[in-house]
């Protein structure tokens, strides 16, 4: 006697449940909380960023407000923890144990530590920003040609000292030609150490036998001695003063306003921080190398052991002049060939305090 059409499904049905187990549990089985970037939508992914101090305009600001807009493109979940540099590794060590974020951002304070975890954690993707780390094979990082970016600011420090004089939003100041320099310091690290020997030599470049007095802060978020390193600095004839001193650097521009004398940023486009004293930014552009990275990152992308070096010559950094500053044309045309030369490779500044010392090339 014929079976009925429906047992007969519902056999066949049996079957292929019996199968389709016998094949989920003989599949390769990975950690439960490991997502693939590009395998899944981007708003299944979830970030962890560790920054060091927010509302001081510097690095951890510009990190922070570059990861957000590539969320707001993207999608993707946001957990943004506000940490001293003390606290870095502890923070990110509690990111890592939860298994609960796809790429863990950090600053540099946390690197050793994502070092020694990277065995225990093989899954965990991390990232740190604005140093340079290769070789590591769950860690990929962004670093920045600080000594390009140094270097830029010197020769247009130069420049202007040897116009003598700054017309900015109508209103001229001048001075007699001197030969005083000085930039500021937060911490004199490896990673930092580069945009200070690059502004010597950029000076140098202009004016070779010149002299440039360099002070170490030793705080990122120290301003009232930056204040007064800064006093001391344009009372003893400076006009000009450059700085890689983070949050500090506010102190600074206290002491150009008090004296009114001028500075140049650095890291962020920080002319919005007064239209008047800050004549120019050496700046990174965060939000496009970060944006390009996420690009990379959602849709699968993830380069372990590798650094990514932003340089003029992939655009990851730029000298922008103050919006009301009238730059002279002499000093425009030479800043243009110089940034033509570094993005060419025609320069390399030095990075270190041996190159600086080793330095010789000049402008002619």
């Amino acid at each position: 006697m014929k079976r009925p059409l429906s047992k007969l499904l519902a056999i066949l049905l049996s079957i292929l449940g019996i199968l389709a187990s016998f094949c989920a549990c003989n599949a390769p089985q990975g950690d439960a909380n490991t997502k693939t970037p590009g395998s899944s939508a981007a708003s299944e992914l979830k970030i962890g960023l560790l920054v060091e101090r927010l509302g001081d305009n510097s690095l951890s600001d510009m990190l922070c407000n570059a990861v957000k807009k590539a969320q707001e493109k993207h999608g993707f979940q946001l957990d943004v923890s506000e940490c001293g540099s003390g606290d870095m590794s502890l923070t990110l060590q509690d990111y890592t144990t939860s298994k609960e974020y796809d790429l863990i951002i950090m600053l540099y304070h946390g690197l050793d530590v994502a070092i020694e975890m990277q065995d225990d954690y093989p899954d965990q993707k991390y990232m740190v920003y604005d140093v340079s780390c290769e070789g590591q094979p769950n860690i990929t990082s962004l670093s920045y040609a600080k000594n390009e970016m140094g270097f830029m600011a010197g020769v247009f420090a130069a420049l202007m000292e040897d116009y003598g004089a700054v017309s900015v939003g109508g209103e001229t100041k001048t001075w007699t030609a001197g030969d005083k320099y000085a930039a500021l310091i937060g911490v004199n690290l490896p990673s930092t150490v580069g945009a200070i020997t690059g502004y010597q030599a950029g000076i140098r470049y202009i004016k070779p036998d010149a002299d440039v007095v360099v002070a170490e802060i030793g705080s990122w978020a120290d301003q009232a001695a930056a204040k007064e390193l800064a006093l001391t600095m344009y009372n003893a004839g400076v006009n000009i003063l450059f700085h890689n001193a983070g949050g500090s650097a506010l102190g600074a521009l206290e002491a150009a306003k008090t004296l009114d004398r001028f500075m140049i940023g650095f890291d962020a486009n920080q002319n919005s921080l007064d239209a008047v004293h800050m004549l120019a930014s050496s700046h990174k552009d965060h939000d496009a190398v970060i944006g390009e990275f996420f690009d990379g990152f959602v849709a699968g992308t993830f380069r372990g052991g590798e650094n990514v070096l932003n340089s003029y010559a992939n655009s990851g950094i730029a000298f922008s002049y103050q919006e009301n500053f009238e730059v002279p044309e002499e000093v425009r045309s030479v800043m243009d060939e110089v940034k033509g030369k570094l993005t060419a490779g025609e320069i390399v500044p030095p990075g270190t305090v041996e190159e600086l010392d080793a330095w010789s090339e000049s402008y002619s």
